[in-house]
């Protein structure tokens, strides 16, 4: 089954590519809104890289009938846990990254996206910096909803559904991000900073059941989907 699957940065999405592009002769993978518009996607699935698939549908990009054609899904990860996953991997780059510019720690990237709200956070033309809210990658007419959480169980749903049943590296799609730093994310919060990053990610948590250290599984694409419905209507 051809497939549309929209990369959500640090929900092991780039595991899921390399999975992809080495099974599937019909992948294609686009960086940039340049490549959809140059690319002949009329037979093959798309991996979209970090931007939302509503401003690819606003620009005609991906036409009704090739849209409604394919199975789309994403993954989503706990906001706490992937702010915290952002910063592992970002803080060892800060000199590279202008958004990181004079900020020293991981309680001065969460009061910077706080006062300054994540809707206003960019990382490049059509491209969604990785802290902005993920309800803003995924459409309520998507078919399927993972969650890191349940990464394995999830991903053997959708590659049995889209016809490419191989498992993804636990070992690097869990870990990776971890390096040195062993401590859990729960480790890292204040109940000042778990409280800020809850209501910076408020709809994350409303469409998809999240709550900061509590340990529940997040809820099931189904009622995802539904949350994801209200949010967009209102």
């Amino acid at each position: 089954m051809k497939y549309l699957f929209v990369k959500v940065p640090r929900t092991a999405s780039r595991s899921m590519e390399a999975t992809l592009q080495k099974h599937d002769p019909n992948y294609l993978y686009a960086a940039s809104f340049r490549n959809v518009q140059k690319a002949d996607i009329q037979n093959k699935s798309l991996c979209t890289n970090h931007y939302p698939v509503r401003a690819l549908r606003l620009e005609n990009l991906l036409p009704d009938d090739w849209y409604y054609a394919r199975y789309k899904f994403a993954f989503v990860r706990n906001p706490w846990d992937r702010l915290v996953s952002w910063w592992r991997i970002a803080s060892n780059k800060r000199h590279s990254i202008k958004y990181l510019k004079n900020v020293p720690s991981f309680e001065a990237l969460v009061e910077k996206i706080y006062h300054r709200g994540t809707h206003q956070v960019r990382k490049g033309s059509g491209t969604f910096h990785p802290v902005q809210q993920q309800w803003r990658w995924v459409l309520p007419d998507f078919n399927y909803v993972g969650a890191y959480e349940r990464l394995q169980s999830d991903w053997h749903h959708v590659s049995q559904v889209i016809e490419i049943e191989v498992k993804l590296d636990a070992h690097r799609s869990l870990h990776k991000d971890h390096g040195k730093d062993r401590r859990s994310y729960t480790d890292y919060y204040t109940p000042r900073l778990e409280r800020m990053v809850g209501e910076m990610y408020l709809n994350d948590c409303i469409a998809f059941g999240y709550s900061a250290i509590e340990d529940r599984d997040p809820y099931s694409s189904k009622v995802i989907l539904r949350n994801l419905r209200k949010i967009w209507t209102n």
